[in-house]
C-alpha cells in the first residue's frame, strides 16, 4: 500500500513537472514571436531627395497599405537609397513575417525578404505606385 501512495505521488509530480515545461516551452515561442513582431527596425538613411520626415511618411504609406493586403507582421522597412529612385520613384524593401490567416499564397511562419515597393513623392503626399514579392525563380507572390 505504501508503495502504491509512492508511486501515485512520483507519477503526480512528473505529470506537474511535464506539463510546466510544455507550457514554458509553448510560452517561449509565444514571446519570441512577439518580440520579433514588436521590434520594427526602419532604415531610410541619408537622401538628398528627400528630407528625414519625408521618408518617415512614406514608411507610415507603406505600413497602412501593408495591412490592408497581407496579414503578416513587418519586421523591417529599409530606404533602397537615392540610386534606386526611378522615373520620380523611390524604392522601399521590406523584411516581414507571414502570421496565420494573411496570404493564402504565402507559408504562414515564414520570414520573407525584400518586399519592394515603389513610391512617388508628390506636393501631396506619397502614392504607392508598386509593390511586389519575388519567389526564386521570378514569380510574384504579391
Amino acid at each position: 500500500m505504501r508503495n502504491k501512495v509512492k508511486f501515485f505521488i512520483a507519477l503526480t509530480a512528473l505529470t506537474l513537472v511535464v506539463a510546466g515545461v510544455v507550457a514554458f516551452v509553448v510560452k517561449s515561442r509565444e514571446n519570441s514571436r512577439s518580440v520579433e513582431a514588436a521590434e520594427l527596425t526602419i532604415d531610410i538613411g541619408a537622401s538628398r531627395l528627400y528630407t528625414q520626415e519625408e521618408l518617415m511618411e512614406a514608411v507610415d504609406v507603406i505600413k497602412n497599405n501593408f495591412e490592408k493586403i497581407d496579414g503578416g507582421t513587418i519586421v523591417s522597412i529599409v530606404y533602397a537609397g537615392d540610386e534606386s529612385v526611378k522615373n520620380g520613384e523611390a524604392l522601399f524593401l521590406v523584411d516581414f513575417l507571414e502570421n496565420e490567416g494573411g496570404n493564402p499564397s504565402l507559408e504562414t511562419g515564414k520570414d520573407y525578404r525584400n518586399f519592394e515597393w515603389r513610391l512617388s513623392h508628390e506636393d501631396d503626399g506619397w502614392t504607392v505606385k508598386d509593390y511586389h514579392l519575388e519567389v526564386m525563380d521570378g514569380t510574384d507572390l504579391i
